[in-house]
């Protein structure tokens, strides 16, 4: 797995373990997108990502919680915990996008 999908699927993978509505679904689908992508379209795919992860309603504007209806976070450490490797997976994606802007896209489909 290329380090651009595995950065999507484990943001998903996490936010899915929680419950997170909305943002699940749609890295799922950018992740079965990015399967099928032909060469043309990477930069375009990750530029649509780099765009998702800062700004009111982005990936970087979650926070995990049971008052969203979130779960697996009924104590605040488990609440701090899950926020924290949110945190984490999303600084993660950001460098992936970043770097491979930066460079060759096609460089992280390694």
């Amino acid at each position: 797995m290329d380090t651009y999908l595995r950065a999507l699927v484990e943001l998903q993978e996490h936010l899915a373990r929680h419950k997170v509505a909305g943002w699940t679904e749609r890295l799922h689908d950018w992740a079965a997108e990015w399967k099928l992508a032909p060469p043309s379209r990477a930069r375009e795919h990750m530029e649509r990502t780099r765009q998702s992860l800062s700004g009111m309603g982005s990936l970087g504007d979650i926070v995990i919680s049971s008052e969203a209806g979130d779960s697996d976070v009924k104590t605040p450490a488990e609440r701090k915990q899950a926020n924290e490797r949110l945190q984490v997976l999303v600084d993660r994606l950001y460098d992936v996008v970043t770097e491979a802007l930066r460079e060759d896209v096609h460089s992280v489909r390694r």
